[in-house]
């Protein structure tokens, strides 16, 4: 299992927010968000509320538990997503299949 500081930076990454940038939201130097993501040192409660403003799920940096209902919705979205690339690859290939029927058919008419 991940460690806190493992599990900060894996949220921060998700989040696509520099180290520079979290520590400037948690208010702490970069070279404190260094050490809390190299478990040097443990965040603060006043640094974790600041940073859950942002997104960071601090659930799941301290616990290691996810927010199921969150969870839920990311893979929701994800099937959503998967769902619909699906559908429009399948509309693109009717058509193309269309499209060559007609060729056929005008080769064979000639």
């Amino acid at each position: 299992m991940f460690t806190i500081g493992e599990r900060l930076k894996e949220e921060r990454i998700r989040l696509n927010i520099s180290q520079s940038k979290l520590a400037e939201i948690g208010g702490i130097a970069r070279q404190t968000q260094i050490n809390y993501e190299c478990d040097k040192r443990s965040p603060d409660s006043e640094y974790l509320a600041k940073i859950a403003k942002e997104g960071i799920n601090i659930q799941y940096v301290i616990c290691g538990a996810e927010n199921t209902e969150e969870t839920n919705l990311k893979r929701k979205n994800i099937t959503d997503e998967v769902l619909n690339s699906v559908e429009i690859k399948l509309e693109e290939f009717e058509r193309q299949i269309q499209d060559m029927k007609k060729i056929v058919s005008s080769v064979r008419t000639k």
